[in-house]
């Protein structure tokens, strides 16, 4: 099977290097350094005020489409 003729590929957690394998690898950006600064302001709020109500907070990925990902050049029979 042939990437991405046959395939595509994608993953996530978007890495330095990603751009170095041969197709590029598309793959999902999380916002790490983000994430990491909205657990530790959750955790202090709730040690803060433990009978706080547990909140959840949504932050925006990004999809690096790069080579990995294509429409299919043929079909197969099943």
């Amino acid at each position: 099977l042939s990437i991405p003729g046959d395939l595509s590929l994608a993953g996530f957690d978007d890495f330095e290097w990603a751009d170095c394998f041969e197709p590029r690898l598309t793959l999902v950006e999380q916002p790490c350094t983000e994430i990491g600064r909205q657990a530790a302001a959750l955790l202090s709020e709730r040690i803060a005020s433990s009978h706080a109500a547990p909140r959840a907070v949504r932050l925006q990925a990004r999809l690096q489409a790069r080579q990995s990902c294509a429409r299919p050049t043929h079909m197969r029979p099943a």
